[in-house]
């Protein structure tokens, strides 16, 4: 989620700095404006995107840290089950 996040605050600043225009009065003024929001939006989004990445994924965790699902079998009997086969006689 994060990485989707720095991809489109990258491809944002891409597009505002070099598809649109910037205002040619004060051209240096609009590139430290335009820097500081993208600072300011990519540590925003990048913070509420993991709270709320964390935030979904609670439940899960706690049912992972409670021990998850029960196996329906031992795990030895799992693999007798799995690769040994019975002996056949004639």
């Amino acid at each position: 989620m994060v990485l989707a996040n720095l991809a489109g605050a990258l491809i944002l600043m891409v597009f505002v700095r070099y598809v649109l225009p910037l205002p040619a009065a004060d051209l240096q003024y609009a590139r430290a404006l335009n820097l500081v929001l993208f600072g300011g939006y990519l540590g925003l989004s990048v913070v509420i995107g993991s709270l709320v990445g964390l935030r979904i994924l609670r439940p899960v965790i706690d049912w992972r840290r409670r021990g998850g699902p029960r196996p329906r079998w031992s795990s030895a009997r799992c693999c007798e089950r799995r690769f040994v086969r019975p002996s056949c006689t004639p």
